[in-house]
């Protein structure tokens, strides 16, 4: 009986050892767990510092980016994945920073811990010079991925910047759905501007199709890209093709755009949508031959009248222009609402006002 009694106790004893090892072993992973969970939402959050610099990397979260990335890469931590993401990351900004050796160095370090890492096939191929060869890099890295939203979208961008601007909106449509919002944020300016480029008109010059594939042209690039894609400017050139030099002062001269005392213009100033309307409007009306279309609109409203688009006043240079070509849709409402007259405006985007017009 006794020694039943002490069967029981050590019976006893091994269950609340056994316990106590099962809830250490459970403490461990979770700690494990949550720890995992921090360095993914670190990386996630450099990922989204990293992105926007494509499209601005003189911003300051260029700095702010290389500081995260320098305190995460000084930790001693030792998953490889953590480390091969984290260094194909810092390669990718190596290279905003133009730094190739850096990033070589990281791209090497990514692949061989992690061959399949999709951040490290977006590294390899900013790296990588020749247009064709990124393509067969990337398509392989995609065939060793199982999250190939990076992938794709950087196929994308290679094809947009090759001219091949349908399989550019095809690759962009794919990847920006499977990607976190951020990246449509800062990529789908150009996915648009790809679909634009895609209606290009066949007979189009290689000339007029690299101005229309830049996403801000200055007025020296517009009446270059005017000449090259439309007979608008005819009345003044004959049909010659003039040099900025005898161009843009005569399409000046002509009030196509605003004057010095109205507005300071060069041809190296950058086209804004209140300008573009201005020469749209302007050209509109002597093509036309319609002198009435320039005063349509303020000659029938007076200064106390409401403006019908609210950031342009009565009093706004561009006043009859803007009305005129969101009337006459050469251009549209930035946001249903708002015309926003100095946001830049993309060759693609002018080449459209253009092609409306004619």
């Amino acid at each position: 009986m006794g020694r039943m009694k002490l069967y029981g106790r050590v019976s006893l004893v091994c269950v609340l050892i056994a316990a106590l090892f099962s809830c250490a072993t459970l403490q461990e992973d979770q700690m494990v767990n949550t720890a995992d969970d921090i360095l993914e939402t670190e990386l996630e959050e450099l990922e989204k510092l990293i992105i926007p610099l494509d499209m601005d990397p003189s911003s300051g979260n260029l700095a702010k980016a290389r500081a995260f990335t320098d305190e995460l890469e000084s930790r001693p931590v030792q998953d490889t994945v953590f480390i091969a993401r984290l260094a194909a990351w810092s390669g990718r900004l190596f290279v905003l920073e133009n730094k190739p050796k850096e990033a070589r160095d990281r791209l090497e370090t990514a692949l061989s811990l992690s061959p399949g890492e999709p951040a490290a096939a977006v590294l390899q191929s900013r790296l990588t010079a020749d247009p064709a060869q990124k393509i067969t890099d990337l398509e392989t890295a995609g065939r060793l991925s199982g999250d190939p939203g990076l992938i794709i979208l950087e196929k994308a961008l290679v094809h947009y910047a090759a001219g091949s601007y349908r399989e550019a909106v095809a690759g962009f449509d794919e990847s920006l759905q499977m990607l976190p919002s951020y990246y449509a944020q800062t990529y789908g300016s150009l996915r648009d501007q790809a679909w634009n480029l895609v209606n290009l008109d066949e007979e189009t010059s290689p000339a007029a199709a690299e101005l229309a594939g830049k996403s801000e042209i200055t007025w020296a690039e517009a009446l270059d890209l005017t000449q090259e894609s439309t007979s608008l400017l005819d009345f003044l050139t004959g049909g010659d093709t003039w040099q900025t030099a005898k161009i843009f002062p005569a399409v000046m001269g002509r009030g196509l755009l605003p004057a010095p005392e109205v507005m300071e213009l060069s041809p190296q100033t950058r086209v804004v949508r209140g300008t573009a309307a201005w020469f749209l409007w302007h050209l509109n009306s002597v093509y036309r031959a319609q002198p009435g279309l320039l005063i349509m609109y303020s000659s029938v409203m007076f200064a106390e009248d409401a403006s019908p688009i609210d950031d342009v006043p009565i009093t706004a240079p561009w006043f009859d222009s803007v009305l005129g070509c969101v009337e006459w849709e050469f251009m549209t409402l930035a946001d249903g609402k708002n015309f926003i007259p100095w946001q830049a405006v993309s060759g693609s985007d002018f080449y459209q006002m253009l092609k409306s017009l004619e």
